[in-house]
């Protein structure tokens, strides 16, 4: 911070049941409507949108006490993770392929067929999943009690998933090379950052988070995009295409290592306590 720069104020997380229930509403709502488009056109936008609905549900669900989480709201959230699952190979082609685009002048041949074929099998189990949620009844928010403590139980909630950012944050700048480390840090900084958008106002830093997990995000991909053209089974020349991707690769963990800020965390442990 620069001389005469003041320090952004800290927030202090809160969150109140009857904002809370709106907004769960509202969620509840677009899951729905993207099951339904997602049943409709399958398309990779709408397998996005629904997995993104999927976890902001299930952010919300963790914050309801536990005599909440039980029958009708249990086997929600257990369809929400069937839809997770159901779609996660349709987003991890159509992921796989726009990186392998973006980076290669060319895929080789019988590449490009190889992907549309595993798509089209993944697309049809994604359009099942949407058909399935999009049938399904889902809760009424005004059967759930929320109850107190909400507000403990989001600090309480945020903090262990800052801590576990924390600790992965420090494997994976001190070593580049730790693949698993980068991926698991990518999906923590996710679930921290839905969680702290349930607060009534989200503190300072949910931004940068927001940055990281789009850095984070290229970086897997690539990680993805190498293992793929490794491990084909396609008879071609692969290490021009292997360079390419991994210099991409040292590129994208460089602007992540260039971008990201530590105080970042320090700031809002200090919203938690």
């Amino acid at each position: 911070m620069s001389k005469g720069q003041r320090a952004a104020p800290v927030v202090t997380l809160e969150a109140s049941p009857g904002q809370f229930s709106r907004q769960f509403e509202r969620d509840l709502r677009q899951l729905k409507d993207v099951a339904g488009r997602l049943a409709d056109a399958p398309d990779g936008e709408a397998v996005h949108d629904l997995r993104v609905a999927a976890r902001r549900a299930q952010a919300m669900c963790t914050l309801l006490p536990k005599r909440a989480r039980s029958g009708k709201l249990c086997e929600f959230e257990s369809s929400l993770k069937a839809a997770l699952k159901g779609t996660s190979r349709a987003r991890d082609l159509d992921i796989l392929a726009a990186t392998l685009n973006d980076h290669l002048r060319g895929l080789p041949p019988g590449m490009s067929s190889l992907l549309a074929e595993g798509r089209r099998s993944a697309i049809e189990a994604a359009r099942a999943t949407g058909a399935a949620l999009s049938a399904a009844t889902l809760p009424e928010t005004g059967e759930i009690k929320v109850g107190r403590g909400l507000t403990k139980r989001l600090r309480k909630r945020a903090e262990r998933r800052r801590q576990r950012v924390e600790r992965l944050l420090g494997e994976v700048v001190a070593d580049e090379t730790e693949v698993e480390a980068l991926h698991s840090l990518r999906k923590e900084t996710k679930k921290l950052r839905y969680l702290l958008e349930v607060a009534d106002e989200p503190p300072v830093g949910v931004g940068e988070l927001e940055a990281w997990q789009r850095d984070l995000g290229a970086i897997h991909d690539l990680d993805v995009a190498i293992d793929y053209v490794r491990d084909s089974r396609l008879r071609f020349d692969k290490r021009d295409l292997l360079a390419g991707l991994g210099e991409a690769r040292r590129s994208a963990y460089a602007r992540f290592m260039k971008g990201y800020k530590s105080g970042v965390l320090r700031a809002l442990k200090s919203s938690l306590s």
